[in-house]
């Protein structure tokens, strides 16, 4: 997704770049897509911070395989939601709202745009004359995908560093291969570049179960029993998600954003109870909770029960409607809410327009 913004690209010493485009020439090189099939899932570790990250290089057929850098146990999850087909991959909100990954996407110069440009350009022939180009993206949750940092580019070029190693082992020992196959979702092999990036010592990773935190909202019994007074009747049941507008693009910060909006939204009628946006720092299940209860006590009316598809949600969501008396159900879908957003992001293209 590439759009005009008032935001210029982080500025990275072109020394930098050029070890990174080197790391990514050597990774096309390999041709590696037919040692992969279904693709090399491995470890390593990030020389700048020390934190693991994942490295996932994948391809069809006989094209140069692009390249991802899931960036910790999050980055890694949403892999494994995408690949498990719950988080929908042709969903462009959906994905950007969990993804947290450094990309190498290999193509054509007319898809690169005038940054990456610059960037080639400065380096020389040696990388200007390629038929396939680097591109290079970070994905944070929340944000548009943007060029990177100085240290993200360390990053990337030390992990694909690492997948030239791996890919190289896996391409010529059959039986290392295998053993990645066997091993892969229970435990990773695990690249640490040694002092000064000449090499990489190896080991196993075990990957540990996930710790997810979930929050309960923190209820006022006091705010309940007032609004069972006010309202002791039930309406029809609430639809409530948190979504990103993929047309709505903030630039406040360091790099763009996506605007989020809070939808409450009648599952008869379609129509929206309630809709406000949800700062880029907020808890989205705690402040869809306060939005849903201040809704309720503003229109004096409790729905008959309220359906979610985000499992935070649903967890969040429980000491409230047990206090209520109501229930939370998780669903797959919520058409009123999807029409809402849809409807919504066609306002705000327009405007752009």
């Amino acid at each position: 997704m590439e759009t005009s913004i008032p935001l210029k690209p982080p500025h990275v010493p072109l020394n930098l770049w050029k070890q990174l485009y080197w790391a990514a020439a050597k990774y096309q090189a390999l041709l590696s897509c037919k040692a992969l099939e279904d693709g090399a899932l491995f470890a390593a570790r990030d020389p700048l911070s020390g934190d693991i990250n994942y490295c996932y290089a994948f391809g069809e057929g006989e094209e140069v395989c692009d390249f991802s850098l899931l960036r910790g146990r999050e980055g890694l999850e949403t892999l494994y939601r995408i690949q498990d087909g719950e988080i929908d991959q042709d969903n462009v909100q959906e994905v950007l709202d969990h993804q947290n990954a450094l990309f190498v996407e290999f193509c054509e110069q007319d898809a690169l745009d005038e940054e990456d440009l610059r960037v080639i350009k400065a380096l020389g022939p040696d990388f200007s004359k390629r038929a396939l180009q680097p591109q290079f993206r970070s994905f944070l949750p929340g944000y548009m995908p943007w060029h990177l940092t100085a240290d993200e580019v360390r990053t990337l070029t030390s992990a694909l560093q690492c997948a030239v190693l791996h890919l190289e082992r896996c391409m010529k020992d059959p039986d290392f291969k295998a053993t990645m196959e066997l091993e892969s979702g229970e435990r990773h092999l695990l690249y640490t570049p040694q002092e000064h990036g000449t090499s990489c010592s190896t080991s196993w990773h075990e990957l540990k179960p996930s710790s997810e935190i979930l929050l309960d909202y923190p209820l006022n019994p006091q705010r309940v029993a007032a609004l069972k007074e006010i309202a002791p009747s039930v309406t029809s049941p609430w639809e409530i998600s948190a979504e990103l507008a993929v047309e709505g693009i903030l630039c406040d910060r360091d790099r763009p954003y996506f605007l989020k909006v809070g939808w409450i939204v009648d599952e008869i009628s379609l129509l929206p109870v309630q809709a406000e946006p949800i700062p880029l720092d907020a808890c989205p299940p705690l402040t869809l909770c306060e939005l849903a209860l201040t809704s309720m006590e503003e229109l004096r009316c409790i729905p008959s029960k309220i359906l979610v598809r985000q499992e935070k949600l649903h967890y969040a969501f429980q000491p409230f409607v047990n206090a209520l008396g109501i229930d939370v159900q998780l669903v797959d879908f919520l058409p009123g809410v999807d029409t809402a957003q849809f409807f919504f992001n066609d306002k705000l293209a327009e405007e752009q327009d």
